[in-house]
């Protein structure tokens, strides 16, 4: 009996592998596929639909975009009325003062808007990664910088009020 061996080369991996050479040259398939006829790599016991999927990526990276989704933007707003109440800050100023108090407090609401975009594309960005596995751990992390990032934000936009000359 012959066997019908491919016209590639065969590897030294592929001949330690393979048990003896009276094997063959149909794909194998994985035995809980089912019907399918697609070819299983070397080394891949269930398939590739097991290795794409890790269960614990799916529930716990998703709680957590969800949780800083959902802190992140009442945050914003919270901090964005501190700092509205900082214009309070001058009340009983002179008018060089409050015209350079409001000077200051313009340039901190124009920070603190501008860096908002900040937070926004680090969620925008935990969202949009692959569900890959290289990317699962970098998922949660942008998601929990985003409502940091808005706190500091606000602290460094506070320490402009009244700063500017």
């Amino acid at each position: 009996m012959t066997t019908i061996r491919d016209a590639a080369p065969a590897t030294a991996a592929e001949d330690a592998s393979s048990p003896d050479d009276s094997s063959s040259v149909e794909p194998t398939t994985s035995p809980d596929a089912g019907s399918s006829d697609a070819p299983v790599p070397p080394g891949e016991v269930g398939g590739a639909a097991q290795v794409a999927r890790n269960p614990q990526s799916r529930g716990d990276a998703l709680l957590g975009r969800v949780l800083a989704t959902v802190v992140t933007f009442p945050l914003a707003y919270i901090c964005f009325i501190v700092l509205a109440i900082a214009s309070m800050g001058c009340a009983s100023c002179g008018d060089a003062e409050a015209a350079r108090f409001h000077d200051s407090l313009e340039l901190a609401h124009a920070v603190y808007q501008w860096g908002l975009l900040l937070p926004a594309a680090l969620l925008v960005a935990s969202w949009l990664l692959p569900p890959r596995r290289r990317s699962a751990g970098l998922r949660p992390a942008l998601a929990a910088l985003a409502p940091v990032l808005v706190v500091l934000l606000m602290l460094a936009a506070l320490s402009l009020v009244g700063a500017a000359s």
